[in-house]
């Protein structure tokens, strides 16, 4: 996929104490990001030169402008440099770890912006007529009813309805099975909306004078 580095290039430095005939296995690629894991900048600075411009195209292929796409181009060499303890070349090919690398930063940035697009209102977009305020006490209440159901079933629900996540990304941060996380966002809602139902006189009496001042 990438360009190669010449055998001169390559006999620049030693590469992470293996032996002559190990080395003659690894890729010119992977022989760099060795380098890179003992700190070797000037070996970075080539990993980017012989790079940079496949994975910009193929980041372009999966993002919607160059600005985005150069930002995940930055992005994924932070996180080569991050976790270059990670590459083992016994696993794979040095191009494909760099590519998983990009694939997670696009696929990160599509998820940002999806959430953000979700929540964020321009005034391009705002209609002709206004829009009334949410009632404070519409907000009082929700606290309330959010209060009454488990912290667990809690946090699900903020991941899933206010940050955009999946039902797959909630199960493997709080380590259960997607079918889990799935059913406790379910009976969160569940009992979400039936705490929501079930105000107290005082909480009911305060909605209903909002609502006929509004």
């Amino acid at each position: 996929m990438f360009d190669e580095v010449s055998a001169r290039d390559d006999a620049d430095t030693p590469v992470d104490g293996d032996s002559a005939s190990r080395q003659a296995d690894i890729d010119p690629l992977g022989l760099l990001l060795l380098r890179v894991r003992h700190g070797d900048q000037r070996a970075f600075k080539r990993v980017y030169d012989m790079t940079a411009p496949r994975l910009l195209s193929k980041a372009l292929s999966i993002l919607s402008t160059r600005d985005t796409a150069e930002d995940v181009l930055q992005e994924t060499y932070v996180r080569i440099w991050r976790n270059i303890a990670q590459f083992d070349p016994a696993r794979g090919s040095a191009a494909t770890w760099i590519l998983r690398i990009l694939r997670n930063a696009a696929i990160d940035r599509l998820r940002h912006d999806r959430t953000i697009a979700r929540y964020q209102t321009t005034t391009d977009t705002l209609p002709d007529l206004p829009i009334a305020p949410e009632p404070v006490t519409d907000r009082i209440d929700l606290d309330r009813a959010l209060a009454r159901i488990s912290p667990e079933q809690r946090a699900s629900i903020c991941r899933v309805v206010v940050h955009g996540w999946t039902h797959d990304e909630v199960g493997k941060l709080d380590g259960v099975p997607t079918p889990t996380a799935k059913a406790r966002v379910q009976r969160g809602l569940r009992r979400l909306h039936a705490a929501l139902t079930d105000l107290p006189p005082d909480a009911r009496v305060a909605n209903a004078a909002e609502k006929a001042l509004a």
